[in-house]
């Protein structure tokens, strides 16, 4: 009965994250807005392209621990800096706003710390593609 019950459970997991994720299309050189919370400190993302890695922003006015000497750049786990990442994060009244966004910045965001309950934080994750928009007409 037990290995029912995670199963179960399991398989409702992978069900909210399959098809509840949250999408936003961007178009290049605009801004995004990430979600925060007053305990958030930053923003982690996982990109589609290049490094996959999970990456972390960390507002230096929020940052706690080994985390405030990491603030102001995106980092990956071990706190090295991310070459040729995009930079222009603040915190404003909409969250943490990333600006010029380019095709490269297409990925998965979350706030930082996620929610503590695991549905939660699934259903705040967002799916972000940075797209170059239309193309003028050819004369």
């Amino acid at each position: 009965m037990k290995s029912l019950v995670i199963l179960l459970f399991l398989s409702i997991v992978s069900y909210i994250q399959s098809s509840q994720e949250q999408h936003a299309l961007v178009l290049a050189g605009r801004s995004y807005s990430v979600y925060l919370e007053k305990d958030s400190e930053g923003i982690r993302r996982q990109l589609n392209k290049g490094d996959t890695q999970e990456q972390f922003f960390y507002f230096c006015d929020k940052a706690k621990g080994n985390n405030k000497k990491n603030c102001g750049a995106w980092v990956d786990k071990k706190g090295q800096k991310i070459k040729n990442a995009n930079n222009n994060v603040k915190i404003t009244e909409d969250g943490g706003t990333i600006s010029k966004m380019q095709l490269v910045d297409s990925g998965r965001y979350s706030r930082f710390p996620e929610h503590s309950d695991e549905v939660q934080a699934i259903l705040e994750r967002v799916v972000v593609s940075v797209d170059e928009g239309p193309k003028p007409p050819k004369h």
